[in-house]
């Protein structure tokens, strides 16, 4: 059982904000989304979107509210419900300004 447990070395925090994303389809097209945040550690932003995204596709982001602009990596796509729940890791040169909540 203990195999079953997921160890994060960083907190999760609940948020409600509007992501806007920017990825390159596999025909090459730019697609662009405006999407709901679930939740975000230091490392990386968990997301719901209506779009299918591939793991390891690279994304730039912008989330105002909580001073996210950068790029992160799809790590994991799940299916739910009507659309899908999207895990991303931030890559490098991400920019983390002071959130407005704060």
């Amino acid at each position: 059982m203990a195999s079953d447990l997921r160890i994060r070395s960083e907190t999760r925090h609940a948020a409600d904000a509007v992501v806007r994303l920017m990825w390159r389809s596999e025909s090459g097209d730019d697609q662009y989304a405006s999407v709901k945040t679930i939740d975000f550690s230091e490392s990386g932003l968990r997301i719901r979107t209506p779009h299918r995204l591939e793991p390891r596709t690279y994304v730039t982001l912008v989330c105002e509210s909580l001073g996210l602009r950068g790029s992160a990596c799809v790590r994991h796509c799940t299916r739910q419900g009507p659309g899908y729940i999207v895990g991303l890791e931030f890559a490098g040169g991400m920019f983390r300004s002071k959130p407005r909540y704060e």
